[in-house]
């Protein structure tokens, strides 16, 4: 172990780790050419009697990341990134406690909010399921529903694993569709678990036909993918498709961003390893690494990225790097269900880094980004909001 490594190590075990250092920490971590040292640290390490009774590789790195990116997260206030300075009057709520995630609390350190103000809150669990026969069933949180082929306790629609229906000759598709201020997940029939961010639309078969590829259709949106290992469907593969590209794998976790909106396909992969079609061409992707395609001009690039802030969305974060204030408003947007509308000389190219937390009303976000003179003022209209 480098002198380098063992700093961050020491540095983080004593909450001395600043952001740079966690960074690191994380890269060296994840890097395969460095598992049997970090085998040894775990085992020579008090935190081991933390891990497990039992030791286990995987699951003591699992833990360990997680620990490492919860300190990032206690340390990772919103910044510019021009400036590359903290701003000054940063309140805690801009860089949430990891523990404190799920507190339904929305009180702002050193922040009075008026009982005047309007406001939108958070987004919840909903969702529209689209039956093969046309007709929509409203899916909420709270709400208990159960047929033959599925259940949803308004949080989760699960399908059935019923061996009598994969001999099925015909194939019923469903749909299911996120709503802006929504999110949803599902556990398709195969076993396979797909999170849906807000506004987000897929079609898939209500059970999987024997002997043929498991495959689903984004139409548009943002899913997040724990696909069941081909190993417990005879080797069959699980395919996404969207209007843009084909990405076929055997059994892996991964990210697909691909709204109406954006310019860009991202593709990322967390666990695994997959196959993706674009363009004519096929390219593999591992773990870290992000296909990144223009919708217009074809062209893409494939890059290691931070897999943690391409997928905190599904676990109640929002998380920007490099992200113009443009785009912040817009992934803010499609979760508060608002149109914005920018007034006065607000620079919406300026780039930011910062955390938050997704269960905050939205004038809790919008106070702190006025504190750090990332606007001047804003103004809540019914589902509008006007900034300046």
């Amino acid at each position: 172990m480098n002198n380098s490594t063992h700093k961050w190590l020491t540095k983080f075990l004593n909450k001395e780790a600043n952001i740079d250092d966690l960074r690191s920490l994380e890269l060296w971590v994840n890097n395969p050419d460095n598992e049997f040292e970090f085998n040894e640290f775990i085992k020579t390490n008090a935190i081991a009697n933390d891990l497990l009774g039992d030791y286990d590789v995987a699951r003591a790195k699992k833990i360990f990341l997680e620990n490492v990116r919860r300190e990032r997260v206690r340390n990772f206030p919103f910044r510019k990134v021009a400036a590359a300075v903290v701003m000054v009057g940063l309140s805690l709520s801009m860089y949430f406690v990891y523990d404190n995630l799920n507190s339904p609390t929305n009180e702002v350190v050193g922040i009075e909010k008026s009982s005047s103000i309007k406001d939108i809150v958070p987004g919840n669990d909903k969702a529209v399921l689209t039956l093969d026969d046309g007709s929509n069933v409203a899916l909420e949180n709270d709400s208990e529903l159960n047929s033959d082929k599925f259940t949803s306790n308004g949080k989760t629609l699960k399908y059935k694993n019923d061996s009598a229906l994969r001999g099925a000759q015909e194939i019923a598709f469903h749909t299911l569709t996120v709503p802006r201020g929504g999110q949803f997940k599902v556990e398709l029939s195969d076993g396979s678990i797909v999170w849906l961010n807000s506004e987000t639309q897929i079609v898939y078969p209500a059970e999987f036909v024997e002997n043929k590829p498991r495959s689903i259709e984004l139409n548009y949106g943002e899913i997040y993918i724990d696909v069941s290992s081909a190993e417990n469907h005879d080797g069959l593969s699980f395919i996404v498709e969207n209007r843009y590209q084909t990405i076929e794998v055997l059994g892996t976790e991964f990210n697909v961003k691909a709204y109406s909106d954006g310019e860009n396909i991202k593709t990322t992969l967390v666990e695994g390893k997959v196959k993706l079609k674009a363009s004519d061409k096929d390219h593999i992707l591992l773990p870290n690494q992000q296909f990144n395609m223009d919708k217009d001009k074809g062209a893409y690039t494939i890059t290691t990225v931070d897999v943690y802030d391409e997928i905190a969305w599904k676990n109640g974060i929002f998380s920007f790097k490099d992200e113009s204030l443009e785009e912040i408003i817009k992934v803010l947007s499609r979760w508060y269900d608002f149109d914005v509308e920018y007034r006065g000389k607000i620079d919406t190219n300026e780039m930011f880094v910062g955390v938050m937390r997704k269960n905050q009303d939205l004038s809790t976000i919008l106070e702190n980004f006025k504190n750090l003179g990332i606007i001047n003022s804003y103004k809540i209209e019914k589902n509008g909001l006007i900034l300046e």
